[in-house]
């Protein structure tokens, strides 16, 4: 979509941003807190793939290429979709407009070095009263949802009390507050591709192409360049890759804080290991793990070898099924239909990929093969380095987890800490809160609020919340948590 010659002031004198819409031709020196964009797209056609886009190119990431006006939330609006959501904070200070947004990413170089471009598509949320000017920014990175294109978070409506969930309060709750939010699809939800689950690659760029996107909308100056990234379960995940690979693939700004919701931040060798034989898991009794083991494999392979790539792990018999399963539904869906291809793993995987991927390399690290060795990569690519020397990440987790279970959240939670150790010249602060009896979904309405405050207090100046709850309140009633998984916790 070429940028039209409309202007959408949203800052008057006053610093009240509203949505009155002018036409003309847009000057060049344009007042700081202009929307640029005219948005004449139709809400379906942002999630209909453009023609005749420029090649790919290092420029081209963040660039908008549809946006349509979507709906406008009152302060009554927000706060009446948070209540529900069950959050507990402050009173909202902004009502929002909400647009849907397309954007160019580059999403993952393939074994032959070929760069694989994609589009994300987003919600973009301009709050009405900006906590600042210029405003601050919050990128809000969505759980797993499976892999097809329905699944697509910005697919759903905000304010749609089926809808509620953790996307809903990491994307409304800062915006009610003053925060510029964009809540981004990683990208392979449409567009004619696969999203990558779980790779650090896919989908930090993404989100960090989601902050150039957000900044380009407005003119310039408008943006202070503090960039808050906020993420639950596989978003927490994709907010950590973010911040470990921000330095060398870059954004709009810089990363001034990263919450992470209860990420899945042990080694991904972990998925593997569930597949094997050595495991015992079967479809019946463990269909919640194994769900998670194949849409990591299957996305890999769709998108890094190329379409087909997520069957071949798959015995011929079975691949047909197991596309309809990963491609074509989401998660809930997606569990359901796997069921279906057999009780064990080895009844429907390739028997050369059960024993030198799931057993001999994820198991035992005996990966010398070819293809085992080409995992291995795989997975340490997917828990990169964090930034050792930027703003602070603050982990927020619950004893109850039994999606990212205590047991494996602390695998997470040191190998962040060995990251700082390594560096001697390490300033990130880290922080994890804990609770002792939030669930996967509950530790969002259970720490969001804080995240909120701390977020002003960084933006402003002003004081911050107290200290969140304590880390040992995750440690087990018979003494101190540990990473202690088998096998052991290494990429």
């Amino acid at each position: 979509m070429a940028r039209r010659a409309t202007v959408i002031a949203l800052l008057g004198l006053t610093g009240a941003w509203g949505c009155g819409e002018t036409s003309g031709e847009v000057p060049q020196q344009v007042a700081r807190g202009e929307f640029l964009l005219s948005c004449t797209d139709s809400i379906e056609d942002v999630y209909v793939l453009p023609k005749e886009l420029p090649p790919h190119a290092p420029t081209e990431r963040g660039a908008i290429v549809r946006c349509a006006r979507d709906r406008v939330l009152s302060v009554a609006d927000l706060s009446a979709v948070l209540a529900r959501a069950a959050y507990q904070g402050a009173p909202l200070q902004s009502g929002a407009t909400i647009y849907r947004i397309a954007y160019r990413t580059e999403r993952v170089t393939r074994p032959d070095g070929t760069i694989e471009s994609g589009i994300s598509a987003a919600l973009l949320i301009v709050p009405d009263s900006p906590l600042s000017v210029p405003f601050p920014m919050v990128v809000a990175a969505h759980g797993s949802v499976g892999l097809a294109a329905s699944c697509a978070p910005s697919l759903k409506n905000l304010d749609d009390s089926s809808a509620l969930g953790s996307a809903q309060l990491m994307a409304l709750a800062p915006a009610g507050h003053g925060f510029l939010v964009i809540a981004p699809d990683y990208a392979g939800y449409g567009y004619g591709s696969i999203h990558a689950w779980q790779s650090s690659e896919d989908e930090a760029h993404s989100v960090l192409d989601a902050t150039r996107a957000a900044a380009s909308a407005f003119s310039p100056g408008s943006f202070t360049g503090e960039v808050f990234m906020i993420g639950h379960s596989q978003g927490g995940h994709a907010v950590l890759s973010a911040n470990a690979l921000a330095g060398k693939y870059g954004l709009a700004g810089a990363i001034a804080g990263t919450y992470a919701f209860a990420p899945a931040w042990f080694a991904s060798r972990m998925y593997g290991a569930a597949l094997s034989p050595w495991s015992k898991y079967n479809t019946k009794d463990n269909s919640g793990d194994l769900v998670y083991s194949l849409t990591y494999f299957f996305g890999h392979g769709e998108v890094y070898d190329g379409p087909g790539g997520g069957e071949a792990i798959f015995l011929p018999s079975k691949r047909a099924q197991a596309r309809q399963a990963f491609a074509d539904k989401c998660l809930g869906d997606a569990e359901r239909a796997m069921r279906g291809l057999g009780y064990a793993p080895s009844e429907f995987l390739e028997p050369a990929f059960v024993e030198q991927v799931a057993t001999d390399c994820a198991v035992f690290s005996r990966c010398t093969k070819p293809l085992p060795a080409k995992w291995r990569a795989r997975f340490r690519a997917d828990r990169p380095t964090i930034d050792t020397r930027g703003g602070p990440i603050v982990i927020w987790q619950g004893r109850r987890d039994a999606t990212v279970r205590v047991d494996m959240a602390a695998c997470g939670f040191a190998r962040i800490r060995q990251d700082l150790k390594d560096d001697s010249s390490a300033t990130t602060s880290f922080t994890v809160c804990g609770s002792a009896d939030a669930s996967h979904a509950r530790i969002v309405p259970l720490g969001m609020d804080w995240v909120v405050r701390s977020m002003i207090s960084r933006v402003l100046g002003v004081e911050g919340p107290s200290a969140c709850p304590d880390e040992a309140l995750l440690n087990p009633p018979d003494g101190v948590l540990d990473c202690n998984p088998l096998p052991p916790d290494i990429d």
